[in-house]
């Protein structure tokens, strides 16, 4: 089993945002720039499948995403306003949706009760990592990464979707339009990105990414 695998497998690695202050070996990568509030999704996208074929050339090995078992009666000191409820029904329709567009994967598994993390909502009684893998059936990589960099799509970008590749011992995780991040659970594979995605990487984070880089 690769070192990825494990861990997406343990109930330890929580794997939360902002993945990359909260893990070394992480890249963080622009896929399109923001000009007036908006950023170019034709862009995104295409820099998106150019940092998916780097990662992944012979496609993913597995997706997964997370999802939350709530309780909304723990929440008996604040009222939910009708929008604030409908935004709630309409994340858990999409992930509804992001389900059945995987109905055909044959070989899945859940991974319960993640560890719980410090600034969970009260109403959040559990959190699962949904795992597909690859090989019973295609996961349609490229669809989905074109729906990730579009600004219409926040409510499947809200469930963050990432993809796993073991030979690349990494985890791609696109957050929008803007961006993605890259996480490695080997060291030497994020040396050998680091170099490979350099047009990629975001400006800002750079010199964050380059103490991580030395300290690899």
């Amino acid at each position: 089993m690769s070192q990825i695998e494990g861990l997406i497998k343990s109930e330890s690695f929580d794997y939360l945002q902002p993945i990359l202050y909260r893990n070394q070996n992480v890249l963080r990568c622009e896929l399109s720039e923001v000009h007036r509030g908006k950023a170019n999704r034709r862009t995104a996208f295409k820099n998106a499948l150019a940092i998916y074929e780097l990662l992944f050339p012979a496609g993913a090995d597995a997706l997964f995403f997370h999802s939350t078992v709530s309780d909304m009666s723990l929440c008996e000191d604040y009222d939910f306003s009708r929008q604030e409820m409908e935004g709630i029904l309409a994340c858990e329709r999409e992930k509804l949706n992001l389900l059945a567009s995987l109905q055909n994967v044959k070989k899945r598994t859940v991974i319960e009760n993640l560890a719980r993390y410090d600034d969970a909502p009260a109403e959040v009684i559990k959190r699962n990592r949904i795992i597909f893998y690859a090989g019973s059936a295609d996961l349609n990589e490229k669809a989905l990464i074109k729906r990730l960099t579009d600004p219409r799509e926040g409510r499947l970008q809200a469930l963050e979707p990432s993809f796993v590749s073991f030979a690349s011992e990494c985890i791609l995780s696109i957050y929008d339009e803007r961006g993605c991040d890259i996480f490695f659970a080997d060291k030497e594979k994020y040396r050998q990105f680091f170099h490979r995605l350099q047009p990629f990487l975001f400006d800002y984070d750079t010199e964050l990414m380059r103490q991580y880089y030395a300290q690899n």
